[in-house]
């Protein structure tokens, strides 16, 4: 038995208020480290594709994530 392909995806992107990622990590261990299990159980299930920061560069702005 084969599973229905997906027909669309969702792309959610988030703009956090730290400056990059370490200072996210300073300030929230326990959430990041949440977040990222979390992310992987979906990963595992094939639920979702990619996520991680993707801009991590204080002089452009605040740490922006996302996933799809």
């Amino acid at each position: 038995m084969t599973e229905p392909k997906q027909s669309f995806y969702y792309v959610v992107i988030v703009v956090t208020k730290y400056k990059n990622f370490q200072e996210a990590r300073s300030k929230e261990p326990a959430a990041i480290a949440e977040h990222i299990a979390r992310s992987n159980q979906l990963h595992d299930k094939g639920v979702l594709l990619m996520g991680g920061a993707f801009l991590d560069d204080p002089n452009t702005g605040p740490l922006s994530t996302m996933e799809f």
